[in-house]
Formats: C-alpha cells, structure tokens, sequence
C-alpha cells in the first residue's frame, strides 16, 4: 500500500512545462487574491524575525521591478540602494534577502540608510514596523531596562530591528557570529538620532542560552544613549 511514483526523486525543474506568468487570460482566472497592504506585511515580518518572509520582501520588490530570479531581485536592490540612497555596492554585501549568509557591512552604511528613510515617503511605515524596545515579547523584553528606574523611561522611545546569526562548532559549542541592533531613538533631551551597535565573532557558548546575557546588553545599551544623550 502507499503511493508509487515515477518521478525521481530529484530532477531539474521542468519549468518548460508550466504557462507563461505574465500572459494569462482573464478567462483562465479562478480567484484573485488582494492582499493587506506591503506595509503591514513588513511589520509582520520586522516584528516576528520572519526570516523566509525577508526572502519574500526581497523577490517581491524584484517583481515590481521587473526583476523575476533571486539574482535578478539582488541587481534590482542595488540599484534601488545606490540610486535612490546613495549607497554604493561596495559598502556591503548582502547574499540573500535575510542575512542568512555572510552578510557584509559598514556601520556607516546602515546609519545613511536609516537616515534617508527617516526623511522618505516611507518613514512612517518603516518606524511602525520596527520593534519597541524594552516592551514584553519574544525579541524586545530587556529587564535590564525594565528593572531600572534611569532607563525605564526609554520604553517607546527606542525602535530597532535586531538581527543574530550564530554557528555550531565542530565540539558541540556556539559561536556567535553575530549580534547587531539598528533602529532609531527619540533621546530623552529630545534628540532624534539614528544608531547602530553589534558584536562579531563572540564565543564560544556551551548553549546558546548562554547568548542572552549577550544579546540582553546590546538592547540596553540604545537606552543609556537615550539617557545621556
């Protein structure tokens, strides 16, 4: 019993044999799909750490460039990034859409970035879709900041994207490969300043809960800026 089937196992593709996917009819239609908008799907994406949805950002940005391969969606963001940022390819290297490679920067890179967006069309959206540090849930709860009455204060007034990216050793260990936080802080002098911070190479850790200490600090530390500065 079961299901048997001739296919192999593995094979290329056989694109050939699907239609066109810009050419269909409108009498080939059996439903339309009209989706919240990109926005909110950001937001989802920022807020749960949604690496395949980051992917999906990536390729979807490609097709409203006519772009329609993963390189092809690369080409479209660089161009995107130099000609309307004014970042040059050779300040980063990104291999995929979620950092899941060795994913290249300069601090000064993401710092222009978030500058220019802050003053775009987008800014709005883009602060909505950045977690708030400090508050409860699964990336953003810092007791360190919560528990201590000089920094409590910061609660809202820090909005970051964080990233990690760690790697399992040859003995069992994790080295963590990285740790980076990058958003905006409305300081407590009512400054508005944009910040990067992270760690490389830090390790090795018998569990990757050993991290959190780690990870912990990183997202304390945009709080004491926004208490001194």
């Amino acid at each position: 019993e079961g299901v048997t089937v001739s296919t192999a196992a593995v094979a290329p593709n056989p694109t050939a044999l699907l239609p066109s996917t810009r050419n269909y009819s409108e009498s080939d239609r059996v439903a339309l799909l009209t989706s919240e908008r990109f926005a909110q799907y950001v937001n989802f994406v920022f807020k749960t750490s949604y690496n395949l949805g980051s992917e999906m950002i990536l390729m979807t940005f490609g097709v409203s460039q006519n772009a329609f391969t993963h390189q092809q969606a690369k080409a479209a963001e660089a161009k995107a990034l130099s000609s309307v940022y004014g970042i040059a390819p050779s300040q980063y290297s990104f291999p995929d859409g979620h950092g899941g490679g060795e994913t290249l920067s300069t601090a000064t890179t993401l710092t222009t970035l978030l500058s220019k967006v802050s003053e775009s069309t987008i800014a709005k959206d883009f602060r909505d879709s950045l977690t708030v540090i400090g508050t409860p849930g699964l990336t953003t709860a810092v007791p360190a900041v919560s528990n201590d009455p000089t920094l409590v204060g910061s609660i809202g007034q820090v909005l970051a994207k964080s990233g990690t990216r760690g790697r399992l050793l040859p003995d069992g260990d994790v080295l963590l490969e990285t740790r980076a936080s990058a958003g905006y802080i409305t300081s407590k002098s009512g400054r508005r300043l944009v910040f990067f911070v992270a760690v490389n190479k830090v390790g090795p850790f018998e569990e990757f809960s050993d991290t959190i200490p780690l990870l912990q600090d990183i997202d304390t530390i945009p709080a004491i800026w926004w208490r001194e500065l």
